[in-house]
């Protein structure tokens, strides 16, 4: 029987793996494994950058607990000055609540509070309750509502929806049983459209109980509403016939 013949290379000749061709077509002409001492390596690097990566990442969160701190802090001195108290800080409120930025900045600034412009628009943009706003000019701030200096806030008369509400702490439900909803230091009593907003309010100084206003039986017997710019409904009294409670 014949010997099969044997090809030999001629010389010059490259012997090549074979090649694959992958999902997208391209050719992979193949790649070596890492070798032991290289994956070593690799582990050696990544064991050394984790701290790294940690204290950037601590150092950003760090950053922004310090960041919402203060702005808490500012909007709780923006509420004393524009809605309380604006003499202590010898400043006072103009018509319809309003003051000049540039004279509120330097208020903190006198006291070596370092508020920028910036940070300002900043704290209107980014509150939840919308506190605070600019007016169309973006030269004068005030408090949308909530003050117990004497300011008119010139708003003009709203039909109220048919249900409103009002968020208390469960202290306080017998007392308005007998006298209604007061509005005590300030200029007038707030109502929420929701549940859940008059809610987040009520439980700021306790367990929170909400109670339901028919809003629009007190319209009919004359009693008279106001809404905020931010959609805070006032009023000046709620008497208790006119209440649900829980």
């Amino acid at each position: 029987m014949p010997r099969a013949a044997t090809v030999v290379p001629s010389e010059g000749s490259v012997r090549c793996a074979p090649r694959r061709t992958t999902v997208r077509g391209r050719v992979d002409i193949g790649k070596k494994p890492a070798r032991p001492y290289q994956r070593t390596a690799r582990k050696r690097r990544l064991a050394r950058a984790g701290p790294r990566i940690a204290a950037t990442e601590a150092s950003a969160s760090y950053h922004r607990a310090v960041d919402a701190a203060r702005r808490v802090r500012l909007s709780k001195w923006l509420s004393l000055v524009l809605r309380h108290k604006p003499e202590s800080v010898g400043v006072a409120l103009g018509d319809g609540g309003w003051i000049a930025v540039k004279d509120l900045l330097g208020a903190l600034s006198a006291r070596g509070e370092r508020v920028s412009r910036d940070d300002l628009a900043e704290l209107v943009r980014t509150s939840d309750k919308q506190r605070f706003a600019f007016d169309d000019t973006g030269e004068r701030i005030r408090a949308n509502q909530g003050h117990s200096v004497a300011i008119d806030l010139a708003l003009p008369e709203a039909t109220p929806p048919p249900r409103l509400f009002h968020g208390t702490p469960r202290r306080f439900v017998d007392a308005i049983r007998k006298e209604g909803l007061i509005k005590g230091e300030r200029h007038h009593v707030h109502l929420s459209l929701d549940e859940a907003t008059a809610k987040n309010v009520g439980q700021r100084r306790g367990v929170a109980v909400v109670l339901h206003v028919h809003a629009d039986a007190m319209a009919k017997e004359g009693h008279v509403f106001y809404r905020s710019a931010n959609g805070v409904w006032l009023t000046e009294h709620v008497p208790s016939r006119f209440i649900v409670f829980p």
